[in-house]
């Protein structure tokens, strides 16, 4: 938050309630509007007409409205889905937060246990199986986007496909897409169809070879 002018010492001469923000105040510092400011740091600081607050105390004010301001809206973001930490900060940077301001924003929100990166890639890979079957090489750019560092992301993957039966999930990936395509796609084209649709979904040639839907579709197809 910017004050309306270069900060100066002065003394309060008027604490106004904001028309439209009724958790708002308006600071007047010798007759003249300061800043506006949250009531609860109002309040904290036991902020009167008649306190003098030099350029350090007002900074300090605006830094903790700020604060507060960025935690509001970490706070509403993580009510709504979960995120990532670098997606908390990328959404904070562009609401124009000061990088310092972003650094105890996510500081406190690990320590509610808000962001929580290996829970969040658990519980993503998790979310994204269950919506449909999908392999490790789509899964991995994903978590990427969503900013989990590298090796978490291998890490988190090595663990969960190696308690899964990869065999089953692109079988049912296979079996899915032939369940809706199959009668729409020439018996000649359908086998190099279902490979680019289990390619793109994430699984390996290897994977698809070993498919025994795939031995039944023909001959096979030079990649």
């Amino acid at each position: 938050m910017e004050p309306s002018t270069t900060l100066r010492e002065g003394v309060i001469t008027a604490i106004q309630p904001q028309q439209r923000q009724k958790s708002r105040v308006n600071i007047f510092l010798d007759g003249e509007f300061a800043f506006g400011l949250d009531a609860e740091v109002l309040l904290r600081h036991h902020l009167k007409k008649g306190t003098t607050l030099s350029v350090d105390d007002q900074k300090h004010l605006l830094f903790e409205e700020d604060l507060k301001a960025a935690l509001n809206r970490a706070f509403r973001l993580l009510g709504q889905r979960n995120y990532s930490e670098q997606e908390i900060r990328r959404k904070l940077g562009l609401a124009r937060f000061h990088e310092e301001i972003i650094d105890r924003t996510i500081a406190r929100c690990r320590e509610l246990d808000y962001l929580d990166d290996e829970k969040f890639a658990r519980d993503f890979v998790k979310t994204q199986l269950a919506r449909r079957p999908q392999g490790k090489l789509r899964l991995r750019p994903a978590l990427l986007r969503k900013g989990v560092a590298t090796k978490l992301a291998d890490e988190i993957l090595g663990e969960f496909f190696a308690s899964v039966d990869t065999a089953r999930l692109i079988e049912e990936a296979a079996e899915k897409f032939l369940s809706r395509r199959a009668k729409t796609i020439p018996a000649d084209k359908l086998r190099k169809r279902l490979a680019d649709h289990l390619l793109r979904a994430g699984f390996t040639w290897d994977d698809i070879q070993r498919l025994p839907l795939w031995k039944k579709l023909g001959n096979p197809i030079d990649f």
